[in-house]
């Protein structure tokens, strides 16, 4: 563990941030139980981390990763507005129910945390929700909405 954190602490330190993927076991195949989200974001820039609830955490990373990016360079991400993804489509930036901070769906964000590499008092974060075209052909958008405090990010809707 102590690798890890190290590895993560030295990525935030370079690039003002990380993207930790979570892939549970038998949900790779069609992005079910799938997430990613930021980890840095609010020790850099003040801006809530981001998550992805569901689809391939290979293009949702991405996602993750270009939004973060921007929000480094100064844009900001606020509940109820949408983003032009380009040929991706639109995104809708959601809120995130503070249960969600209890539970392991930021366990990167409490670990770096808890090591003293990130420095900001509380987490918060947004939600991004992203269109179909990052789900596998012929099945259907499976997103939590963590807004929701019974929604899991492991769980289907």
């Amino acid at each position: 563990m102590d690798d890890v954190i190290a590895l993560d602490a030295a990525h935030i330190a370079e690039y003002g941030f990380a993207i930790q993927g979570v892939v549970p076991p038998g949900g790779a195949d069609a992005g079910l139980g799938s997430w990613v989200y930021t980890v840095g974001l609010l020790d850099a820039v003040g801006h809530p981390e981001m998550i992805i609830a569901g689809g391939v955490p290979e293009q949702t990373g991405s996602v993750l990763s270009l939004l973060a990016r921007s929000a480094l360079a100064g844009e900001r991400y606020r509940v109820d507005e949408t983003i032009d993804l380009g040929e991706g489509g639109i995104a809708r930036v959601g809120s995130v129910h503070e249960i969600q901070y209890e539970l392991d769906t930021f366990n990167t964000w409490h670990n770096l945390k808890s090591a003293g590499v990130l420095h900001a008092p509380e987490l918060d974060a947004v939600q991004i929700t992203v269109s179909d075209a990052f789900f596998p052909p012929g099945t259907r958008s499976r997103q939590a909405n963590l807004a929701d405090p019974a929604a899991r990010v492991h769980e289907e809707p």
